[in-house]
């Protein structure tokens, strides 16, 4: 899945290690709209507004992902879904 954080999410300028996302989820990368860094996050890594986040889960967890990250999950089309 890939969203971007709202400048008023619930989730910004928190550290990864304060979110509670499900088990067997991880971020891979995160991008930064501020300098357009690419990061490869650790637990310490804070999630900052308007930062496009990159979140690879398996499907049996899909829905506990979704009401983790509800806000920023709007328009969200899943691999091999059908549009």
């Amino acid at each position: 899945l890939n969203f971007e954080l709202k400048k008023n999410s619930s989730l910004a300028n928190k550290r990864l290690e304060e979110v509670d996302f499900p088990e067997n989820s991880i971020f891979p990368v995160i991008k930064r709209k501020i300098k357009g860094e690419i990061i490869i996050p650790a637990g310490s890594t804070q999630l900052l507004p308007e930062d496009s986040v990159y979140l690879l889960c398996l499907y049996s967890n899909l829905e506990e992902v979704k009401a983790v990250f509800s806000e920023e999950l709007q328009h969200v089309i899943l691999p091999f879904q059908e549009v």
